[in-house]
C-alpha cells in the first residue's frame, strides 16, 4: 500500500502513521489501528489527535475483549480510558458489565451509577442499576441462609428456611426476587 512505501521511506514519519492508523480504523482493524496508533504516539506523545484516535481503537479492542468472554483485560482497558478522561455512558456500561461478569456487584453498581448521572434523562440505564441491586440482595440472601446452616441449634432445614425467604420476599411484594429464588431453587432440585 502506500502507507507502506511511505514508511519504507521514512520510517519515523509520524504522519504517515497517523494516516495510516486512521485508516486502519477506519477500515475496522483496531487490533492494527491501535499498534500503530501506539508507534505514532511514540514519536509525539502529546499530539491529541493522535491520543484520541487511540482511545477509540482501544475501545473498541475492549468491547471486543469483552465480546470474546476475557472481562479481566476488558475490565483494564475501560479502566485506562476512564482515567484518561474517556469516560462516556458506554464506557462505564462496558465497565460495569465487565465488573458484573466477575462479581464485583458493589463496583458495577457504581459503574451503572456513573453512567446515569452522564445520560440521567435515559430510563433505560435505571434497569441497569436495579438488576445489580437484585444481585446484590440476592447474594445477601444466600449468605444468611448459608451462614444459618453453619450453626448447630438450626431448628429449620434449609427448604423451610428457603421458604420463609420467599414467604418474606412476597410479602414485600419483589417479585423479580420470587423469581430469582424459584429458579434457583428450580436449578437446586
Amino acid at each position: 500500500s502506500a502507507f507502506s512505501k511511505s514508511l519504507q521511506i521514512k520510517p519515523n514519519s509520524c504522519q504517515t502513521l497517523a494516516l495510516s492508523a486512521f485508516t486502519l480504523l477506519k477500515l475496522k482493524d483496531s487490533q492494527k489501528a491501535l499498534k500503530t496508533f501506539e508507534a505514532a504516539l511514540t514519536l509525539e506523545p502529546d499530539n491529541e489527535k493522535l491520543n484520541n484516535g487511540y482511545k477509540n481503537a482501544l475501545f473498541i479492542e475492549a468491547v471486543k475483549t469483552y465480546q470474546k468472554n476475557n472481562p479481566n483485560l476488558a475490565m483494564r482497558m475501560f479502566e485506562f480510558l476512564i482515567n484518561n478522561n474517556f469516560d462516556s455512558v458506554i464506557v462505564y456500561l462496558y465497565y460495569g458489565h465487565c465488573l458484573e461478569a466477575q462479581n464485583y456487584l458493589v463496583e458495577a453498581l457504581q459503574a451503572y451509577k456513573n453512567a446515569i448521572n452522564l445520560s440521567p434523562e435515559d430510563e433505560s440505564l435505571k434497569w441497569y442499576e436495579i438488576q445489580i441491586l437484585l444481585k446484590i440482595n440476592q447474594n445477601s440472601i444466600l449468605q444468611k441462609i448459608e451462614s444459618l446452616q453453619t450453626k448447630n441449634n438450626n431448628p429449620y432445614s434449609l427448604l423451610d428456611l428457603e421458604i420463609d425467604i420467599i414467604y418474606q420476599t412476597l410479602d414485600k411484594q419483589n417479585w423479580q426476587g420470587v423469581i430469582n429464588l424459584g429458579r434457583k431453587k428450580k436449578k437446586k432440585y
